[in-house]
């Protein structure tokens, strides 16, 4: 038994060491399979994310790396994608996808600024107030919605093999600070989600980056969302969505306890250009 994790962030975006520390941290924690997923290039300044001239260096060190540690780890080639509104699809530009193992598909920038600067959700406490003010005149519900729908979006047009952090728009409404996930709208535009994510070949990702960084009190997504993931039949994986070398299986314990007692025995895992279910408990992934 041993873990596996595809969601990592190293210096070349907004992770903290250079690739070959999370390596290292992951064969200490027991890692049989280590993910690498920068953020991929967009068309607009972001400082977090993976510069378009550094794209064929992170393709060359990991691959390196792989062929390094290979009796020891195996180690793939990913990227996490974000699916923008204004191009209703994937940024490309410049970028290979077919030198990757797997994609992760995710939504941050819901909207953008009237400078063509684009929203990230997930910034602070002041950027999110921002936002929503500027952008959405405080309608939380409008956001909360186009969120939603951009990941159905997403889901439909790019199909992605791993859907990231689902209700990563919960982020910033600690203490129900905007809106309550009991409500009956925030509730249907969940369930709509999760019914394209159904409908794809995509994996819905259980992320543990959350907890781990401190950012919210429960998974991405949250309980009751993995419930009816459940019983959608809708495959798992586990991702730490880990920005520094300790976070590489940070909760993942916790999250199979979880995971088992809603019903998932078995999460997906990349094996020969395969995605397989696999065994899950408390000890780790019987691969």
């Amino acid at each position: 038994m041993s873990w596996v994790n595809f969601h990592t962030h190293s210096d070349f975006d907004d992770g903290r060491v250079e690739l070959e520390e999370y390596v290292k941290e992951a064969l200490k924690q027991d890692v049989a399979i280590l993910g690498f997923s920068s953020h991929n290039p967009l068309p607009f300044s972001v400082d977090w994310v993976l510069k378009k001239e550094d794209y064929e260096k992170y393709c060359e060190m990991v691959r390196e790396l792989a062929e390094k540690y290979k009796d020891k780890i195996r180690i793939l080639l990913g990227l996490e994608m974000d699916f923008l509104s204004n191009l209703d699809s994937f940024y490309r530009e410049g970028i290979d996808l077919s030198a990757l193992d797997f994609l992760i598909g995710s939504i941050h920038f819901v909207n953008f600024f009237s400078d063509n600067k684009g929203w990230a959700i997930d910034e602070s406490q002041e950027d999110f107030e921002k936002g929503l003010d500027e952008i959405y005149g405080g309608n939380i519900k409008k956001v909360v919605k186009d969120y939603y729908k951009l990941i159905r979006n997403m889901l439909k047009l790019e199909n992605p093999d791993i859907v990231a952090h689902l209700d990563l728009i919960k982020m910033n409404n600690k203490d129900e600070k905007y809106f309550s996930e009991e409500e009956s709208w925030y509730r249907q535009a969940v369930l709509d989600t999760l019914k394209a994510v159904a409908k794809s070949s995509s994996i819905l990702e259980v992320n543990t980056g959350g907890i781990a960084r401190g950012k919210t009190d429960s998974l991405y997504p949250s309980n009751w969302i993995l419930e009816e993931a459940y019983n959608m039949r809708i495959p798992i994986t586990l991702g730490s969505d880990a920005h520094r070398p300790e976070q590489i299986t940070a909760k993942f314990k916790e999250a199979a306890v979880l995971l088992n007692s809603i019903g998932y025995k078995e999460v997906y895992i990349l094996h020969k250009k395969t995605w397989a279910p696999h065994p899950i408990s408390v000890e780790g992934i019987e691969l």
